[in-house]
This record gives C-alpha cells, sequence and structure tokens, in this order.
C-alpha cells in the first residue's frame, strides 16, 4: 500500500507525463520533395524515427466544440544524417504510448534545419490532418511554390569540358513547367546531359523551376570523320550575332560523304557543283568543283584545296588534299548564319 507522499509523487509524475506527451510525442516522419525534373511531389523518405516538439498551439475557433488545437508550431528532433531540406513537405504520424498505432497526423512545410549535439532539427508551423487524412496529404500547400524568375544557363560542352559552342542564358517562370532540348550542332554527337548533379543519357530536360538560378549543361562528342565543307567568299554577309560585313567568310555547310582519306589526301562525294549566295539583293554564284577551290572541311576545320572533279550519277567525286591555308584564310569568318540552306535529301 502506498503512503500518501508516494501516493501525491504518483499523480505528480503522471501529471508531467501529460503534460510532457502534450509537447513531446514520439514520432514517424515522411519526406516528400517537389521533384525539379518531373515536376511531381516524390516521398523521399518514410517512417524516419522523430520526436516532435510543439512549442505553441493554436485553434482558429477557440468556441468550436472541439478544442483540439489545428495548428502548431513545432520542431522535430532527428538523427543528424537525415536528407530533410528546406521546402521539404512533411508528415508526421503520431504514435501511440506502445509505438504500435497511430493516433494522430500533422502536415507542414520543412524550414532550413540546423544541427544540435549531433541531432538534427527542423522547425515549421503544421497542420493537424489526423489519422485518417495521411493518404489526402500528399497534395502540397499552394504556397509552396515561390513566386519569381528563375535564370536558366545552358552551355554546350566536349568530354573534356572545353566549349563546343557558346551558352545560352535564358528565364523562365518559377512554378512552370519547362522544356529544353540539346541543339543539334554539325560535326558533333550529342553525348548526355547533366542536371542538378545527375547525368542523363536523354536529350530533353522536361522540369518545373523552383529556385531561382540553374545550369543545365548539354556534352558532345565530336565526329571522326568529315561530314561537310565551307567555300570560302568574298561579299557581305551576315555574322552570327545579326550583323552585317562585308569581306573573306567561310559560306554556307555542304554535306559530303567520305570515300578514302589517306594523310594529307581525301576523296569524296558532294551533291552538287553550284552554290548561289544571295545577301542584300545581290546574287553571286560559284563553283566548288573548279581545280584549285578552297575548302574548309568540318567540324575538324582544316583546309583543303581540290585537285580534280569526276561527275557521277548521284553528285560529284572530289579529289582533294590538305594545305596550309593563307593568312587571309585564316582570318575569314566562320559564319553560321546560312547552315540550313543547303539540305539536300539523302544526305
Amino acid at each position: 500500500m502506498m503512503t500518501r507522499a508516494q501516493e501525491y509523487r504518483r499523480k505528480a509524475l503522471n501529471r508531467m507525463k501529460g503534460i510532457l506527451q502534450d509537447h513531446l510525442s514520439t514520432a514517424l516522419m515522411d519526406i516528400r520533395r517537389l521533384s525539379s525534373i518531373t515536376g511531381n511531389i516524390e516521398e523521399i523518405f518514410s517512417n524516419i524515427p522523430v520526436h516532435m516538439t510543439r512549442k505553441s498551439l493554436d485553434n482558429p475557433d477557440p468556441t468550436a466544440i472541439s478544442t483540439v488545437p489545428v495548428i502548431v508550431t513545432a520542431t522535430l528532433h532527428m538523427e543528424k544524417d537525415i536528407d530533410i531540406r528546406n521546402n521539404d513537405i512533411v508528415i508526421v504520424k503520431i504514435l501511440n504510448e506502445t509505438g504500435t498505432e497511430i493516433d494522430d497526423a500533422w502536415r507542414g512545410i520543412a524550414g532550413n534545419p540546423w544541427t544540435v549535439n549531433s541531432r538534427k532539427r527542423v522547425s515549421m508551423t503544421m497542420q493537424q490532418l489526423g489519422r485518417d487524412s495521411i493518404i489526402d496529404s500528399v497534395t502540397p500547400p499552394q504556397d509552396i511554390i515561390p513566386e519569381g524568375k528563375s535564370t536558366i544557363t545552358i552551355k554546350f560542352l566536349d568530354d573534356m569540358a572545353a566549349t563546343v559552342r557558346s551558352s545560352i542564358t535564358t528565364t523562365a517562370k518559377i512554378g512552370e513547367p519547362l522544356e529544353i532540348e540539346a541543339l543539334l550542332i554539325h560535326g558533333w554527337d550529342f553525348l548526355q546531359m547533366e542536371f542538378n548533379g545527375a547525368v542523363y543519357n536523354i536529350d530533353k530536360l522536361e522540369f518545373t523551376p523552383m529556385d531561382s538560378e540553374y545550369e543545365v549543361i548539354f556534352v558532345y562528342e565530336k565526329l571522326l570523320i568529315p561530314t561537310h565543307f565551307k567555300v570560302l567568299q568574298s561579299s557581305r554577309f551576315q555574322r552570327d550575332d545579326g550583323t552585317f560585313a562585308t569581306g573573306a567568310h567561310w559560306y554556307a555547310l555542304i554535306p559530303l560523304r567520305l570515300r578514302h582519306a589517306d594523310g594529307d589526301f581525301m576523296q569524296f562525294l558532294i551533291p552538287t557543283d553550284r552554290i548561289t549566295h544571295i545577301e542584300s539583293r545581290n546574287m553571286i554564284q560559284f563553283y566548288p568543283r573548279m581545280n584549285g577551290a578552297r575548302l574548309l572541311i568540318m567540324p575538324q576545320e582544316y583546309f583543303a584545296e581540290i585537285i580534280s572533279t569526276t561527275q557521277e550519277p548521284d553528285g560529284f567525286l572530289i579529289n582533294a588534299a590538305k594545305v596550309i591555308p593563307t593568312t587571309a584564310e585564316s582570318a575569314a569568318y566562320i559564319t553560321t548564319r546560312y547552315d540550313e540552306i543547303y539540305a539536300f535529301e539523302g544526305w
């Protein structure tokens, strides 16, 4: 039989236990995160053991029959290696005393976590769901999507991280789906895409920007054999930036089929013997099949001179040899503004 003092201590401990249970709960936590690639909410972790301390309670309708608080300011305590991030959607399932059943459930948007004494903590405002509403908690609150613009830098590199072509910077509205596709770059094969520290074997990125800045890298590998050539022309032309100039430039992009290559000598087939250049109402025709004509072989960008030409049923067979360019040829502008003019079916 308990003494009066023991009975008093027992009741005090029970009262203290009740107070602690109101403010410190053993629970399981699910973490859901908005994927920046798919735009969907994905469950990252589930049933992580945590303790939830409730700092304050707020019942928006104190005159209601139910006095159970529906909003709390809470802090979650967990192991320090848990990957919880700012803006993660957190579902906390409060366990009963035996830890065998779920008594209640809460949802919140995580703030910035911090670590104290080898334990990670994160605070947030949480809304009560109830044990029967856990399935519906996948839908995120609308206010987790920040307003504003996202700046996206798109880079085009080779497998040694050297620039293949100049980067592109664009902006998009945060929270709206976006598609970014790799460019077709003559003389280069698409290899892979890098985004958010991961590598993907796809040439189109579909995602919903949620942060203010992103970097997308498309990686290419150089083709080992020539695929095109350019011809030297001296006339008015348009640079890649849209400005006009007059002078020597390597014009157009004509496909070729390599037949044979041996050292400095090469033999290839071209689909046409006549190229027309029109700029500002001036039309100039020139013939790349003429002996002595100088070519810029792409994508390797080395110079060649035509030695002889033979007409065949499907084009012109060119025998050419590599040459050392003149100062003027080396300085001539390599324009890409006219690269799509000459498209030959089957080439």
